[in-house]
């Protein structure tokens, strides 16, 4: 996993986490309050069915009959747990409880009230320390100002918010695995990475070393040809040998084309576009080797004008074209074919040479990887570098003894590229 996508697995983490912390706050809330509304309701239909008893027959008839008693032992409303009937000044003039008639009631303000049309609802801690769900409604039809209290167990709500509880650990439990699988998943992107890292760094060091060791044969042979024949010439009476001359400046050449090879490899691509025809500039290619004894082959020679950078490309055509030639031993043909393409244009340079062994594909394009005896293996690390900059693509197929074919997929791709 990138560090982009770990940025957006964060992202995503980050967003579940509060929609899921977002979700159990809201379900407890909720959960609380549908409780409580049904218990409110409950109670409601309790006290007005009282209130028209206590209307219809007086205090003093329901408090001869133990009413409220019978209507709490016999449980006729199911999780009543008491009721009772005070005064403005709080004493209990019927209770489900005979002994505590009489008395001042003890209990008189709420937790958590909410008063709705005149009625107050809220919770109660009695002396067994039992919490309970109280309703005090007034009973405004009789002469004297009365309150009536009824009292229900807190079960059926505790049992809906215990399961909202026990939804909101699944849902926590779930997030926690969640997180520790980002961190297991995020720590072994960090590990991979900096493995990744020290298998880049030995490349990069072994790449140094092979580098090392071709710069070292490859500038040692040709300063040891001209020294060797500076030293001839200045010991000679033939001061102006022209084949030891020849060989100088031809050895000369071959460090500076190594030089030059090294600087273009290592420089930073400046992608500069203009529009062309691709059929010219194979032409122009092709022109370069009108003294050498291959033999050039264009088929399908489409005329097409396209965008891209004229100059890198024609270098991508001579490093494949040089080791075709190569490939042949310096003679034979050299087929090249321009097909139109929608995004652009296909040329193909096929040769007949000695072709790629298998187990070679793989590293043609790699840096400093060559099988030649004279060679810096950076002409097709080049074409890689240049095709990856012009957005473009580029494949073969090879047999061996058989000769090799290049695919080059030239992307027209005008003004969207400013430089690298």
């Amino acid at each position: 996993m990138s560090k982009k996508h770990n940025l957006y697995f964060l992202v995503l983490m980050l967003i579940a986490t509060f929609i899921i912390f977002g979700d159990n706050i809201f379900t407890y809330k909720r959960s609380k309050q549908v409780a409580e509304d049904t218990s409110r309701l409950q109670l409601l239909g309790i006290g007005v069915s009282l209130e028209a008893i206590i209307q219809q027959r007086g205090v003093s008839d329901l408090k001869n009959e133990q009413v409220f008693q019978k209507i709490v032992s016999e449980g006729r409303w199911e999780g009543v747990a008491f009721i009772v009937l005070y005064d403005d000044k709080h004493t209990i003039l019927l209770h489900s409880n005979q002994n505590l008639i009489g008395r001042k009631l003890k209990e008189t303000s709420l937790e958590s009230q909410v008063i709705v049309d005149d009625i107050t609802y809220g919770y109660l801690t009695l002396g067994t320390l039992e919490r309970v769900f109280v309703m005090d409604m007034q009973i405004h039809s009789l002469s004297e100002k009365l309150t009536l209290r009824v009292a229900t167990h807190t079960h059926e709500i505790n049992r809906i918010i215990e399961f909202a509880r026990v939804k909101i650990l699944a849902m926590t439990v779930v997030l926690i695995i969640l997180w520790s699988f980002y961190f297991i998943i995020w720590r072994y992107t960090k590990n991979a990475e900096q493995l990744q890292e020290k298998i880049a760094r030995q490349e990069k060091l072994a790449a140094i070393g092979q580098m090392s060791a071709i710069l070292a044969h490859e500038i040692r042979n040709p300063i040891g040809s001209i020294k060797g024949f500076a030293q001839y010439m200045l010991e000679s009476d033939a001061m102006k040998d022209e084949e030891a001359l020849n060989i100088i400046i031809k050895e000369s050449k071959r460090i500076e084309n190594l030089v030059e090879e090294l600087l273009y490899y290592s420089k930073p691509i400046d992608v500069k576009v203009e529009r062309f025809y691709i059929n010219e500039l194979i032409e122009e290619v092709v022109n370069i080797y009108s003294s050498d004894r291959t033999k050039f082959i264009l088929k399908n020679h489409l005329k097409k004008t396209i965008s891209s950078d004229r100059d890198k490309l024609k270098q991508v055509f001579i490093n494949i074209i040089n080791n075709a030639i190569e490939a042949m031993q310096y003679q034979g043909s050299i087929e090249i074919s321009i097909f139109d393409h929608n995004e652009g244009a296909v040329v193909t340079i096929k040769d007949f040479g000695c072709g790629i062994d298998k187990e070679l594909k793989e590293k043609i394009f790699t840096p400093f990887f060559t099988t030649k005896a004279k060679g810096t293996g950076l002409g097709l690390a080049i074409v890689k570098n240049i095709i990856d900059a012009l957005n473009c693509e580029i494949s073969f197929k090879s047999e061996k003894d058989k000769g090799t074919e290049f695919t080059i997929l030239i992307r027209d791709i005008g003004d969207e590229h400013k430089g690298f």
